[in-house]
């Protein structure tokens, strides 16, 4: 309501400002996180659409806030979610694109040394780390690539890797015409 109000007060047209997404790279990266959050996977990083850098959080909950650059001083690329399965102790990172821009995610995950070096692998030992995409748009009825590990078309299909570790499976297998 104060939201309605203060628009009202500034003469401003909400029309104008919010509005239903329909085209970013990241709405199957954030549909990712959301129901693994709420099926239990634990987000331990989330940088959502030019979102304020998140923290990074630690088994034992620390809060890190990660550099911008790594220990060697290059640039320190991260994705835009990591979700962490206890059960399994799977580290699951995840760059989302556009169907579009599928070849830049697949260059991208080539650069999560540092991240997983620096940062996953002394929080979280012995842990199995998975490079992903998740993908938005098109139409395609199939997985347009094997790094692929959710791909969400236009028509609000989901289709997820049949490679991909159980508890992402999982997540979606309750979802009825979701083919995995």
């Amino acid at each position: 309501i104060f939201y309605l109000q203060l628009c009202t007060f500034l003469s401003y047209n909400k029309q104008q400002y919010w509005h239903y997404e329909m085209s970013s790279e990241k709405i199957a990266s954030i549909l990712l996180h959301v129901t693994g959050e709420y099926y239990g996977l634990r987000g331990i990083y989330q940088n959502h659409a030019g979102c304020e850098r998140g923290y990074f959080k630690t088994k034992s909950n620390e809060l890190i806030a990660l550099p911008k650059k790594d220990r060697n001083g290059v640039n320190l690329f991260l994705p835009d979610l990591i979700l962490y399965d206890q059960s399994s102790n799977a580290i699951i990172l995840v760059e989302g694109k556009k169907l579009s821009t599928l070849q830049y995610g697949i260059e991208e995950i080539e650069n999560y040394d540092s991240i997983e070096q620096e940062f996953i692998i002394p929080n979280y030992p012995d842990c199995t780390i998975l490079r992903c995409i998740s993908i938005f748009g098109g139409n395609l009825e199939e997985l347009p690539h094997n790094k692929v590990i959710l791909y969400l078309n236009e028509n609000g299909k989901i289709i997820i890797n049949p490679d991909a570790p159980d508890c992402i499976k999982e997540l979606f297998s309750q979802e009825e015409g979701v083919p995995v």
